[in-house]
């Protein structure tokens, strides 16, 4: 093996996060066998998406075209910070019960320390992604 991560062999697509079209091929880890995060791949659209994002790569470099739905421009992505509003924030500050991370606590520490790391990091649970984590960030 000579590469730690390669283009997934065969003709399986995804849906590209750029363009998406289900012409995306995803990165896999040859040791693991398994898939590295959905960003990583390369879209087979190479006159009109252009998306390809490598392995420890820290930049994307995609097309916009008139037949892509992109934010992107011809130009690299800088990660920027993205604010919700309070209120959605409050809300996701509710309803703990179903919350992933919670649960997982619940079944390895106290109340006690619990309440203080829920207090702390601001722990909030997610409507989109069903029971997931959300972290209100310092200084909202």
């Amino acid at each position: 093996m000579k590469f730690k991560y390669s283009l997934e062999k065969g003709t399986k697509k995804h849906i590209c996060p750029n363009c998406n079209k289900k012409t995306f091929v995803r990165y896999m880890d040859n040791q693991l066998q398994q898939y590295l995060a959905s960003s990583f791949g390369r879209c087979d659209r190479e006159s009109n998406c252009k998306y390809h994002v490598k392995p420890k790569q820290k930049t994307i470099i995609a097309i916009n075209s008139n037949n892509c739905n992109s934010n992107f421009k011809h130009s690299t992505f800088k990660s920027t910070y993205d604010y919700h509003k309070n209120i959605d924030l409050e809300t996701s500050l509710r309803d703990l019960t179903n919350n992933n991370l919670v649960i997982y606590l619940k079944s390895n520490f106290s109340s006690f320390d619990i309440n203080n790391v829920m207090r702390s990091y601001k722990i909030g649970t997610s409507q989109y992604w069903k029971n997931s984590t959300v972290f209100l960030a310092s200084g909202q």
